[in-house]
C-alpha cells in the first residue's frame, strides 16, 4: 500500500504502517501532492492542527484528494483538547469536511472535523502504552503500588480550561488526606516536571 502522510516514522500510526510492509510517501504538512505521488496512494494522513491555520490550501488539499478518491485520514491524539486550538479555527474547519476519515481517543467535540468518527485510542501506540515486563495478574497485587491513587495530566492554571480540573483535585486531596488515602498529582504540562504527592 502507498500511503501519503505529513509524518515520518517516528508518528506511531506511520511506524506501525511502515513496519507493515506500507510505503510512506511523506509530504509537507501544508504541500500539495504530486501528480505521480497521488496516482498511487490509498490515502493520505494528514496534521489537521497546522493545516487549519491555511484553510485555502486544506480546501485544494481535500479537493484535490478527493478527485483522486484518496480519503484524507486524520488521528486526534489531544481530543479533546485539540493543541488549545482556537475556537473560530474550528468553526472554519466545519463547512471544509475536509476529513474523510476522524479517528481519536475521545469522541467529545468530533463533530467540529467530521460527521463521522471512530474510537481509536491513544493506546494503539504500542511503543509507548504496553505493561513492560508485567503482566495483567501483576497489576491486580496491591502492594505493589506506592500509592493508592494517582492522576496523570495538564495541571497548569494557565491554561484556563484545566482551572477547574485544578480545582476539583485541590478539593479531591482534602479528601483524600482526611481519608487517610495516598496519592499523587502528576501534570504533564508543556514546560514542567511537577509534582504533588501526599
Amino acid at each position: 500500500m502507498h500511503i501519503l502522510s505529513v509524518f515520518r516514522t517516528d508518528h506511531p500510526l506511520v511506524r506501525a504502517l511502515a513496519e507493515a510492509g506500507h510505503e510512506i510517501v511523506v509530504v509537507g504538512e501544508l504541500d500539495l501532492p504530486s501528480g505521480e505521488q497521488l496516482s498511487n496512494a490509498s490515502f493520505s494522513l494528514g496534521d489537521i492542527f497546522p493545516q487549519i491555520k491555511a484553510p485555502f490550501i486544506l480546501a485544494r488539499l481535500k479537493g484535490l484528494l478527493s478527485a483522486h478518491g484518496i480519503p484524507y485520514i486524520v488521528w486526534n491524539r489531544d481530543s479533546p483538547w485539540n493543541c488549545a486550538i482556537k475556537p473560530w479555527r474550528k468553526l472554519m474547519i466545519r463547512p471544509l469536511r475536509a476529513i474523510d476519515i476522524y479517528l481519536a481517543h475521545s469522541l467529545q467535540d468530533q463533530k467540529c472535523f467530521a460527521r463521522d468518527a471512530e474510537y481509536f485510542p491513544n493506546a494503539a501506540d504500542t511503543h509507548l502504552y504496553h505493561l513492560g515486563s508485567r503482566s495483567l495478574i501483576s497489576l491486580r497485587d496491591r502492594q505493589s503500588y506506592k500509592t493508592e491513587v494517582t492522576f496523570v495530566g495538564t495541571l497548569s492554571p494557565g491554561f484556563r480550561r484545566v482551572r477547574k480540573r485544578v480545582e476539583f483535585l485541590v478539593a479531591l486531596a482534602g479528601r483524600f488526606k482526611a481519608l487517610g488515602i495516598s496519592w499523587q498529582f502528576l501534570d504533564t504540562s508543556v514546560g514542567t516536571a511537577a509534582r504533588t504527592t501526599a
